[in-house]
């Protein structure tokens, strides 16, 4: 797949969501170019669950739920206070899992380091054996740690499931961003897409199709 910036208006209206995350009080380190498109590929699916790893106030995960069908189950991964997030998100990331669940969707907030196996273990466990039909990596970037969570969690995938990395453009001004490094191997082998409003400010939002890996691939070898 090629990359794309889509310029279309969904039926649903993205900005009002957005202001109502405001009026929150919580914020959305997203760019509309990138996850507004996002949002509409990911509505297409009609997914029943949804994995977030990386939620600090829960701005995205508020976001992605406006287009997720009632009744799906909603998981955030997320320790706050740790190096790519904010000490004080824990009482924004309560709230917006209270609004969630209030608009009918389970909602379960797992605070403990992604990175772990036994933390893999309790989102499977959450699932109660179903796989994850969507998967949004948005917590680590280092390369080390952004790699362990996806060998975290894309063995408990549904195939050709979404993978949704963010902050995947190299930018020169954001030199311990690393995700591009095993963004650009992922392409190699997994059907992809990608959105990129501004690469020299870095962000990006790319999608591969969850596929197995090829025998003897390293995804070390950045």
């Amino acid at each position: 797949m090629t990359p794309e910036i889509a310029e279309t208006i969904p039926s649903w209206n993205y900005h009002a969501y957005w202001d109502e995350l405001r009026r929150m009080e919580v914020e959305l380190p997203q760019h509309s170019k990138e996850f507004q498109p996002l949002m509409q590929f990911v509505e297409k699916l009609q997914l029943r669950n949804l994995v977030e790893v990386g939620t600090r106030e829960g701005g995205s995960l508020f976001m992605l739920s406006r287009i997720l069908p009632p009744g799906s189950t909603i998981i955030s991964v997320d320790l706050p206070g740790m190096a790519w997030g904010r000490k004080d998100s824990g009482a924004r990331k309560q709230r917006i899992a209270e609004r969630l669940r209030a608009d009918g969707f389970t909602v379960h907030l797992v605070e403990r380091d992604s990175s772990l196996p036994e933390t893999a273990t309790e989102v499977a466990r959450l699932l109660d054996g179903a796989p994850i039909e969507a998967l949004f990596l948005d917590g680590d970037h280092a390369f080390d740690g952004v790699l362990a969570d996806f060998r975290n969690y894309q063995p408990l995938m549904k195939e050709q499931a979404p993978i949704i990395f963010h902050d995947i453009a190299k930018a020169a001004k954001l030199p311990k961003v690393e995700v591009h490094y095993l963004w650009r191997l992922l392409k190699t082998f997994m059907p992809w897409r990608e959105f990129v409003a501004a690469p020299e400010n870095g962000q990006g939002i790319g999608i591969v199709l969850n596929t197995d890996l090829p025998q003897g691939f390293d995804l070390k070898a950045r």
